[in-house]
C-alpha cells in the first residue's frame, strides 16, 4: 500500500524568486553576504571573456535552487521542488525585470572579482 505525503514541500516558483531576492536584497551589504551560496561558477567563453555565465548555486540535497545568469537569456532560477499556481511541476522560471536586475548587478561583481587572463 503506497503512502501519501502528509505535506506538500513543493513552493510556487514565482513567489519563491521574490522571495529569494528580497532577502538577499536585504543582506546585500553584510560582511557575510557571499556565504549566502554553496558554490558560485563563473565561465568564460573563450575568445571573448567578456561574456560570461554565473551560476549560483543556494542549495542541494533537499531541494536543489540554482540561480544562472548569462549573457544570452534571461536571469533562469530552477528549483527542483518547483510547482505553479495550478499545482503542477515547474522547475525553472524567469525573475520579474526589477529582480532580474539584482542578480545581474551580482554576477557582473562576482566575474569583475576575477578577470578574464
Amino acid at each position: 500500500m503506497a503512502r501519501s505525503r502528509s505535506h506538500d514541500h513543493r513552493v510556487f516558483l514565482i513567489d519563491y524568486a521574490d522571495e529569494l531576492t528580497e532577502r538577499l536584497r536585504d543582506e546585500r551589504y553584510s560582511e557575510d553576504f557571499w556565504k549566502n551560496f554553496l558554490d558560485i561558477a563563473l565561465y568564460r567563453r573563450t575568445g571573448m571573456p567578456e561574456v560570461y555565465r554565473v551560476e549560483f548555486l543556494l542549495t542541494c540535497g533537499g531541494p536543489t535552487v540554482r540561480v544562472t545568469v548569462d549573457e544570452s537569456s534571461r536571469v533562469l532560477l530552477y528549483h527542483s521542488w518547483g510547482k505553479d499556481h495550478e499545482d503542477k511541476s515547474q522547475t525553472h522560471g524567469n525573475f520579474r525585470s526589477s529582480d532580474e536586475e539584482f542578480w545581474r548587478d551580482l554576477a557582473d561583481e562576482y566575474s569583475d572579482m576575477f578577470p578574464a587572463d
